[in-house]
């Protein structure tokens, strides 16, 4: 059975994810620290999570972590200036072509674990009735 999804992130807690991600960003590029700005409890939660950068429209970097390792926040910052600077399959961003990008992020829900056995069982249970 599946846990139940935690509360929905609201409107403010969604808009501070994108800042907290274009601000990592930026001080990545520009090889400066990032300092991260209060967040509310919730985002304390630990997350896995995937920063997705879109430059002029296109695929420019996606770094992301599926288990929760990090505290929801810290885990944008450190995803977003990843993907900004370390995917592999594209060029570092400059802090020029920072200022320019559409970011997208990924919250990951909760792992928990599945099984087949029980899962065909119970089918098999409702296709006889």
């Amino acid at each position: 059975m599946q846990p139940q999804a935690t509360q929905e992130y609201s409107l403010e807690e969604r808009e501070l994810l994108l800042r907290i991600a274009h601000r990592s960003i930026d001080a990545a590029v520009r090889n400066q620290e990032f300092r991260a700005e209060p967040v509310p409890g919730h985002l304390h939660e630990p997350r896995g999570a995937f920063t997705t950068i879109h430059l002029n429209g296109q695929l420019h970097g996606c770094v992301g972590y599926i288990l929760p390792v990090l505290p929801l926040h810290a885990t944008v910052a450190e995803t977003a200036a990843s993907a900004a600077l370390n995917d592999p399959r594209f060029v570092p961003l400059t802090p020029d072509e920072a200022a320019q990008t559409k970011l997208e992020i990924s919250v990951l829900s909760h792992p928990f674990a599945i099984s087949p056995e029980k899962d065909k069982a119970r089918r098999a249970r409702s296709d006889r009735q």
